[in-house]
């Protein structure tokens, strides 16, 4: 047993001695032990996983309990043997239940000791092959394993299920005694590699070549620092990072010394509208599901003849690198693979001297304008016979909706009232284009709204799903693999509930004449027809009754408020808010029912961040607390609502540099490089850690990438 004052490493599962691996049986037992019976303590637990082991593992054919005392315990747990015909009964408050509990606790316990048993002889099993046993010294040149870079996961596309990264420089090696007495080398090697101090496990390591020690020698690098005086000026001592349970498994460590199956293949990128063109037979890209080799790695010290490139180990690939050929470039049809396709977009020059001097004052816009205009409406005194026959026809298509939905009913002499009180209707006439380029009439009958005497009344507004929501909706269906679906409602006011309120209307001439009155007579309406104000918030009351009765619950979510600051601290506020507003929605839509007393408690399921690039702001927020002194005086005051956010929700604070900032292209005039790369990656993009926190013009001039 360890000393007190001391701290005890455990090796690796192939290497931990008895007392480890006797003690992660008993945290084993204990653990499926306690699923059946929640209630129970750890002492009673521990004593059934001790006495199971001591009466049912077996050490050279016998228990431990045989091996000392000579035998094993009866049915009632007693070891001491009663006279023929008499029988130990066992003092308990309830003999049957609490009988009933320990013999399941005791099965369930042995059931589990026969899977540890199994597990430990697969374990010890595979553990029994060969595997690469190197002693490391302080100052070897050494790559590490690793199945993670730059926050990507092992399955993702760039990656081979993990490579080897480096080099590093070994600082130093825990050791620990052994049953002689000898201290010998334990699980955990400490590296140096760059500014980052790693722990390794040294079936992570390989040992740098020849080959690879004279290339890093011979580079302008600076070279690593593998002293502790250099560790402590340069990286620092209050930090590291622990990748030692990265250990590739033996057909990824063969895979890895095969540079066929390491090289990155090379792409090519098609600039121009013209076919690509055709690679050489030494730069085709090689297969995926190319088959791990089955040889062993030799000695590493060696030098092989067929040595990978220095590139393949030494530096990581570049992030464009791994972005496939698709993403890049879209898909070749055969218009565009001909020099001389063109596109025709024309517009009509206006007539009127009012709308040539719109269009010379400002071309753009006024193309723009005419590019959006989609739907003109169509003066029916200037067709021509054959397209106001087919208008005739639409009409009608019209009329039969407000017939089949009883949008109007017909009032006797006596219950109609003034005209004045009544709300006039029209025919709105419109060409729609088709999928195939064709186009065909369209009549809509509206109401004139405006007309309402009730007008100032009314509700003007109804709820409808904001551009987040959709965005927020489509991300859950995402998640949970469901399917969605959308449609197109054919008169959708028509189909809507009756209206609640008193409203006459003058229906088209036609509708009269479907209905059988005389043309100009005043109807009531049953339905909020197309026109009416508040015509959106009855369809939308239709269609939440609807949803209602069948169970479903809508969301309820409050506004935040924004103020006005500097530039910078207001963006990184109105930031927060916003994130605020989506954290809150996407916590009902994922937890449920929210308790509006406290929204805090339920922004804080959801995890948020707020990028800036602003140093001014993050390092007023990195700071435990600020003072709202001096000529930032209101500024600081904006960020004390950040400031609690961070301690009220736990939204975390992230800089980038300028170029690495995707809300750039939104924010900013005519810069629109890091939007144009955000859809090359297939909307994609990369937080970039830097903790030196170096500006995009000084990671230019240092010829660094925006987002490496």
């Amino acid at each position: 047993m360890p000393e007190r004052s001391q701290a005890e490493v455990v090796d690796a599962s192939f290497k931990s001695d008895l007392e480890a691996q006797a003690i992660q049986g008993i945290k084993q037992l204990m653990s499926k032990t306690v699923q059946d019976e929640r209630e129970t303590s750890a002492e009673e637990l521990l004593s059934i996983a001790v006495a199971t082991f001591n009466q049912r593992d077996l050490v050279r054919g016998f228990s431990p309990t045989q091996h000392v005392l000579g035998v094993n315990p009866d049915t009632t747990g007693s070891y001491v043997q009663l006279p023929e015909g008499r029988e130990q009964e066992p003092v308990l408050n309830n003999p049957a239940e609490e009988f009933k509990r320990e013999a399941r606790l005791r099965a369930e316990a042995e059931k589990s000791l026969a899977e540890w048993n199994a597990q430990q002889r697969i374990q010890r099993a595979l553990n029994s092959r060969t595997r690469p046993d190197n002693t490391y010294y302080p100052g070897d040149l050494v790559y590490f394993w690793r199945t993670q870079e730059s926050n990507k996961s092992k399955k993702q596309p760039g990656t081979n299920q993990g490579r080897f990264l480096g080099p590093a420089r070994v600082l130093a090696m825990e050791t620990r005694k052994d049953d002689a007495g000898q201290r010998r080398p334990a699980h955990a090697i400490w590296c140096v590699r760059g500014r980052s101090l790693i722990k390794c496990s040294p079936e992570q390591l390989r040992l740098a070549s020849q080959r690879e020690e004279l290339i890093e020698a011979l580079s302008e690098k600076e070279a690593t620092p593998w002293t502790f005086t250099r560790l402590a000026e340069e990286v620092g001592g209050n930090q590291y990072q622990d990748v030692s349970n990265e250990i590739p498994t033996v057909e990824e460590w063969a895979r890895a010394q095969d540079p066929t199956q390491e090289a990155p293949p090379r792409r090519y990128r098609i600039v121009a509208k013209r076919p690509q063109t055709e690679m050489s037979p030494g730069d085709q890209e090689m297969p995926e599901d190319l088959e791990s080799g089955t040889s062993q790695p030799s000695s590493l010290r060696r030098v092989e003849p067929q040595e990978p490139q220095h590139g393949l180990h030494t530096q990581a690939s570049h992030w464009r690198d791994e972005v496939r050929q698709s993403a890049w470039v879209a898909e070749q049809t055969c218009f565009w693979t001909d020099s001389g396709a063109a596109v025709e977009v024309e517009v009509a020059v206006p007539e009127s001297r009012r709308g040539l001097d719109s269009m010379t004052r400002d071309m753009q816009s006024y193309f723009v304008g005419a590019l959006k205009r989609k739907a003109v409406e169509v003066s029916e005194r200037r067709l021509s016979p054959a397209d106001r026959e087919r208008f005739q026809e639409a009409k009608g298509v019209e009329v039969k909706n407000f017939i089949a939905a009883q949008a109007f009913e017909a009032l006797p002499e006596h219950l109609k009232p003034n005209r004045e009180q009544a709300v006039g209707m029209r025919w709105i006439l419109t060409w729609k284009v088709k999928e195939d380029g064709s186009v065909k009439p369209k009549a809509r009958a509206v109401l004139l709204g405006y007309q309402d005497p009730g007008y100032e009344h009314r509700a003007t507004t109804a709820p409808v799903m904001t551009r987040q929501t959709r965005q927020l909706m489509l991300q859950l269906a995402a998640n949970k693999h469901w399917r969605l679906m959308k449609g197109d409602v054919s008169g959708a006011f028509l189909q809507g509930r009756t209206y609640p309120t008193e409203l006459y209307c003058v229906p088209c001439d036609e509708i009269c004449q479907a209905m059988g009155i005389n043309p100009g007579s005043i109807t009531r309406l049953k339905k909020a027809c197309y026109g009416l104000v508040d015509a959106p918030l009855e369809w939308y009351k239709t269609v939440a009754n609807f949803f209602s009765s069948l169970g479903l619950e809508k969301l309820w979510i409050d506004r935040v408020c924004r103020s006005p600051g500097a530039a910078e601290t207001a963006a990184a506020v109105n930031g927060e808010d916003m994130l605020y507003y989506v954290r809150y929605q996407w916590s009902e839509m994922i937890y449920g029912k929210v308790d509006l007393r406290h929204p805090n408690k339920t922004v804080s399921k959801v995890p948020g961040y707020v990028i800036t690039d602003s140093r001014n702001v993050y390092d007023k927020l990195a700071t435990a607390m600020f003072s709202v002194n001096g000529a930032e005086k209101k500024a600081n005051i904006e960020l004390m609502g950040l400031k609690e956010a961070q301690e009220a929700t736990g939204v975390i604070m992230r800089w980038v540099h300028s170029e690495a900032q995707l809300a750039n292209a939104l924010t900013k005039a005519q810069q629109h490089r890091e939007l144009e790369l955000y859809y090359r990656m297939q909307h994609q993009w990369r937080i970039v850690e830097d903790t030196e926190m170096k500006s995009a013009r000084k990671r230019k001039n240092e010829g660094l990438e925006p987002l490496q």
